[in-house]
């Protein structure tokens, strides 16, 4: 039979019963108790004075009570072997519970010790000797002085139910603690401005802010969660401090901290927002004022028997500290490392910081106004806000000298190069005729630094021979200042020289463009064909798998069609690039020529040209006649045709490679350029002997025309006849010397004709 506890109710009935002439066994089957129980109890009451005989009025209050202790005692059981075991074990038993080791284990633990109890002997001894499963007792909390403390909570409390579907809906909960007086601020994000952006929006629904805010350990507030100290946020924390209030964060696991909310994201997610369709932002927010104000400050509350409002309005409205008059301004904080320009980025904007601090990592906080930057807490510098993309300039953070490029002060670096002597002056001011000058103000920066390894008056001197030159590179007057000037005949002047018969010039085309459509290729062979270095197959390599399958051709010819056409491809491509470096003009290619064109030229000369044996042969041609005719374009077509059958090109005009030469004579680079030039196949010089010619360039075409007479071949372009080229020298002697080697062994391609740019002239659209 199962051991029954008996109640006080159930003492006193069984000693009534048998005090009003009842029988034991009666008395017993009546209560619903043992015979032997009751028996018990009578005794006990005889022991304690309880007589029979004075009746239900002498079983008195003090009497029970006697009785109930004296039963007490009866009722204790003396422990058996087990339990004599445990306590032999007990500090043991209490080192393992100390550790959080679970009970089934320390039951395990004592059994590989050699101590084997039953775990509910080991569970009623730590539980009652040791305090094992007992809760700690709580404490209730005071509520505290009105308007004193507003506890926080966050959570998910529904859904917005807009058109490109629902979105989840999160809300700020305030609760006051006093009068229980709640506050939503529905928000899609949990960030630290949407956090202030709530605490705003909650002083004015409250009308003044409360001196301390109880938040649970949200990153949007709390940096780190700690038991005690917490770290917060520091956005958070400059707005608390703007605004008076205090911030104590709940500890981290301590729900209990911030009672008042804890469940308040459920009953608001229930209560308010259950059931709603709710499709903006806006709309949830008008409808949970409403409901705090209507629905929920309006029912009575279950702990303070008032309503929420009343409560508010009675006790704690005028307890708050002032509202705010303002919208306060979110500052954003970060971090950011100074670049080696002394620019830091902040908010998309730059802004300047004294060198000292270059490649160092500052925090920055910025506002609508300000833009503060801090290192290890101390102020380093303060800017006027930016906006995006702009720039904020200190001129005081640069060293001296950097400052007048941080102005880009022009005039400033003329006078400083004025400071070196006037050519050097004149030179820098060539340098800088651009409309925009500060592009090359790194150049000037240059040529004045070159005076501090080189000297004043070396620099003024290369200079000098710089402007006779006619060269504004200050790489090329690095290296004469390094080699030093190289010798040089003393400069003719130009003869004034007839005009010539042929005054057009040439004429461009446009191009045709074309499509290819691409089918779907298995992964894997696409895998194997670019580790092969045979990707570019992929451009034609559906259609010809459609031709294959379509006019079944065998495995071996469909490869050697896809490979030739790789191989095509790839020469047509190298092609290609060589006529990029040769400087040739895309658009001027063989098959671009206007078949309409009203010229008139040797077409027997031109196909046997196309063939390019006179490049085999090193034999040169000579393309002549008026502007506008097409000579530029079949010389650069001409070039193509040389690319695309591999060999090397270089197309310049005449008068530029005669002024690069120049140049390379003064920094010691001419021997380099001259071989450049003999290297190619094929040379084309555009708008040949269209100017007059010094001794100096008139030796440097000499140099080129015999060294090329045998070892390559070249195409000139000229509105002049070859009889017209020798009053263009300034060396009769080297000019006979060179063009009999030249028109003994050239083609002479004359074209005549009107001009093609006629066609080209712009004219206003015809109205209908």
């Amino acid at each position: 039979m199962a051991y029954r506890e008996v109640g006080m109710i159930e003492v006193k009935e069984v000693l009534r019963q048998w005090l009003e002439g009842g029988g034991k066994k009666t008395v017993a089957r009546r209560v619903g108790v043992d015979p032997k129980t009751a028996r018990n109890y009578i005794a006990v009451a005889e022991q304690c004075g309880l007589k029979r005989e004075a009746g239900v009025a002498g079983l008195t209050d003090q009497l029970l009570g006697r009785v109930l202790l004296e039963l007490e005692g009866w009722r204790e059981r003396e422990h058996g072997e087990t339990w004599a075991i445990c306590e032999s074990r007990r500090g043991r038993i209490k080192e393992l519970l100390e550790e959080d080791v679970r009970l089934t284990k320390v039951a395990r633990l004592l059994g590989r010790e050699g101590t084997e109890v039953p775990y509910s002997t080991l569970y009623r001894f730590s539980k009652e000797e040791l305090g094992f499963g007992k809760a700690t007792p709580t404490i209730a909390v005071l509520e505290g002085e009105p308007g004193q403390e507003l506890q926080v909570d966050t959570g998910s409390v529904g859904w917005l139910w807009g058109e490109g579907g629902k979105r989840k809906l999160k809300a700020w909960i305030f609760t006051a603690t006093r009068s229980r007086h709640r506050f939503v601020y529905p928000t899609l994000t949990e960030t630290t401005k949407d956090a202030i952006e709530a605490c705003e929006a909650a002083w004015r629904f409250y009308g003044g802010v409360f001196r301390v805010l109880l938040p649970d350990n949200t990153s949007a507030i709390v940096d780190e969660a700690r038991n005690l100290g917490a770290q917060i946020q520091q956005t958070f924390l400059e707005y608390a401090q703007s605004r008076g209030f205090v911030v104590d964060p709940a500890r981290a696991g301590h729900p209990k901290d911030k009672a008042r909310v804890e469940r308040s994201v459920s009953h608001v997610r229930e209560d308010c927002f259950g059931g709603e369709r709710l499709k903006t932002l806006e709309e949830a927010r008008d409808f949970a004022e409403h409901w705090c104000l209507r629905e929920y400050g309006a029912r009575p509350h279950s702990r303070t028997q008032r309503p929420p409002l009343e409560h508010f309005l009675a006790e704690e409205k005028g307890r708050l500290l002032p509202e705010p008059a303002e919208q306060y301004d979110v500052p954003r904080w970060s971090a950011a490392t100074v670049e080696r320009d002394q620019y830091i980025q902040v908010e998309k904007a730059l802004y300047s910081v004294p060198t000292r601090y270059v490649r160092h990592k500052l925090t920055t906080r910025a506002d609508k106004a300000t833009v503060r930057l801090y290192e290890d807490r101390i102020l380093v510098k303060v800017h006027g806000r930016v906006g995006p993309g702009e720039r904020a300039t200190d001129v005081s953070d640069f060293p001296e000298a950097q400052r007048i490029y941080a102005h880009r002060d022009v005039d400033a670096l003329k006078r400083k190069a004025a400071e070196v002597g006037p050519c050097t002056e004149e030179l820098a001011e060539k340098i800088l005729d651009d409309p925009r000058p500060w592009t090359r103000m790194r150049m000037v920066y240059a040529l004045v630094g070159l005076a501090r390894k080189y000297g004043h008056e070396r620099l003024e001197k290369a200079c000098r021979l710089a402007l006779e030159a006619g060269m504004h590179d200050v790489t090329r007057l690095r290296r004469l200042l390094e080699r030093g000037p190289c010798p040089d005949e003393p400069r003719t002047p130009a003869k004034v020289v007839p005009i010539a018969r042929y005054s057009q010039a040439s004429r461009s085309l446009r191009p045709a463009a074309g499509a290819v459509s691409m089918e779907t290729i298995s992964p894997e062979l696409k895998g194997v064909l670019k580790r092969l270095k045979l990707g570019r197959m992929l451009d034609t390599l559906p259609e010809r798998l459609a031709l294959a399958r379509q006019q079944k051709i065998p495995h071996q010819d469909f490869l050697l069609l896809a490979l030739s056409g790789e191989a095509d491809r790839r020469e047509s491509q190298a092609g290609e690039l060589r006529a990029q470096k040769a400087h040739l003009d895309p658009e001027m290619r063989v098959e671009r020529w206007d078949e309409t064109a009203q010229v008139i030229l040797d077409r027997t000369l031109l196909n046997e040209l196309v063939t390019l044996r006179f490049l085999e042969d090193h034999r040169h041609v000579a393309i002549v006649g008026p502007v506008g005719v097409g000579k530029t374009f079949w010389a650069h077509a001409l070039g193509h045709v040389a690319c695309r059958r591999g060999h090397s090109v270089l197309a310049l005009r005449t008068d530029r490679m005669l002024k690069t030469l120049r140049h390379a004579r003064l920094d010691g680079s001419y021997e380099a350029e001259l071989r450049r030039l003999i290297a190619v196949d094929l040379l084309i010089l555009d708008d040949f002997a269209l100017d007059a010619m010094d001794a100096v360039e008139s030796r440097d075409i000499h140099e080129l025309l015999t060294e090329r007479a045998r070892s390559g071949s070249i195409v000139v372009t000229s509105n002049r006849g070859p009889d017209e080229w020798l009053p263009t020298f300034a060396d009769p002697v080297r000019a006979q010397s060179a063009l009999d080697r030249f028109t003994s062994n050239s083609f002479d391609l004359v074209i005549e004709g009107e001009s093609y740019r006629a066609r080209q002239k712009p004219r206003l659209p015809r109205r209908t």
